[in-house]
């Protein structure tokens, strides 16, 4: 039956390759091999034929044979000849010419591609990777810059381009591409975390909010990430919301009995959340967050240290009352962060304050 449609279809893929199996199954590799080398002289084929035989080419002859190179050579042009808008064969061909060693012609096909089919989205990121690993960065950041154009929510695309930008030494256009792959594909809880820290860091909090409202959307009952986006949303300048987070961000954590509660509603988070207090009004709740937060600071941490010291020392200052326990507070952080402007700043308006 099948040498019969074979007759009357003689290149048709669907029939070939199921003659071929059955030659082998019977144990003819004579007429296995008659068939495919028939298939191989092909002319006027189009792509389906061609992409048919690599896997059939890769069964029936020898393994780094010199015949099995030529086969799939001329296999890979004869898809690109007849294929390239279609995104497996061109995938192929590229993928092909990649693993012989050959970047550029794996190169060259993926443009061809896309300039034929422009809304080829993974098959342009792809484009975009080899044009990175050839060192044609110019290209890439083109090709990749275009692909987030019609998509942005490519997240291959950017996590290429964050890669890139972080090894460049650009580390905020680096996290923002970190962000984008988070918003797209999620994440776990540190990662997030992790590039809200980095965000806070570069006195971006806008940034770190964000990312940390995605966090909290995919992760509701994660108290650290609760309160790093009270700190976050403190930072961005909108105490109201600021305070009823840290409220949220501390009940959460109790609640939770995770092990974890304690280091979660840390000095750091105190001083934070003391500071929410204070611009919102609450000066004596401000003021009592500090103590507990200077209370709770290890001997190792003298920076941590030192800033807890400041703060109520600020406090005071600002209600005008005070003043020499303030002062004395801020030389006690003077020895232990002696190098932090802010210490001299503040002896200053103390001083002031007492003349």
């Amino acid at each position: 039956l099948l040498t019969g449609a074979a007759r009357r279809s003689p290149h048709h893929h669907e029939v070939y390759t199921r003659l071929i199996h059955l030659h082998e199954n019977l144990g003819q590799r004579d007429k296995s091999l008659a068939l495919f080398r028939e298939q191989l002289a092909a002319e006027d084929a189009g792509p389906e034929h061609w992409m048919a035989l690599p896997p059939l080419a890769q069964t029936l002859l020898p393994g780094d044979s010199p015949e099995l190179q030529e086969a799939l050579e001329h296999i890979t042009e004869k898809t690109v000849e007849t294929g390239v808008q279609i995104a497996s064969a061109a995938r192929r061909a590229s993928d092909y010419y990649r693993k012989t060693g050959r970047l550029t012609e794996a190169i060259e096909v993926l443009q061809k591609h896309v300039a034929l089919q422009p809304d080829s989205l993974d098959l342009r990121t792809r484009l975009g990777l080899l044009q990175l690993y050839a060192k044609q960065e110019e290209a890439a950041l083109k090709t990749l810059q275009e692909t987030l154009q019609i998509n942005p929510d490519q997240a291959l695309a950017h996590k290429a381009l964050s890669q890139f930008y972080e090894r460049s030494g650009n580390p905020e256009k680096s996290l923002h591409h970190r962000a984008e792959v988070l918003r797209i594909s999620g994440g776990a809880p540190d990662d997030f975390l992790q590039l809200a820290d980095q965000f806070l860091e570069l006195e971006k909090p806008h940034q770190a909010r964000l990312i940390l409202e995605k966090a909290r959307f995919d992760h509701p009952g994660d108290p650290a990430l609760a309160a790093r986006l009270a700190i976050a949303t403190l930072r961005d300048g909108n105490t109201a919301a600021a305070s009823r987070l840290f409220r949220q961000a501390e009940a959460l954590a109790k609640g939770s009995g995770h092990p974890s509660a304690r280091d979660i509603l840390d000095p750091n988070f105190q001083i934070e959340f003391a500071g929410a207090l204070r611009q919102s009004g609450d000066l004596a709740g401000a003021e009592n967050r500090l103590r507990n937060a200077i209370r709770g600071i290890p001997p190792e941490q003298p920076g941590q240290s030192a800033r807890a010291l400041r703060e109520p020392a600020r406090l005071w200052i600002d209600q005008n009352k005070n003043l020499a326990p303030a002062a004395s507070l801020l030389k006690r952080a003077e020895t232990l962060e002696p190098e932090n402007p802010e210490n001299k700043r503040l002896l200053e308006r103390t001083r002031e304050k007492r003349r």
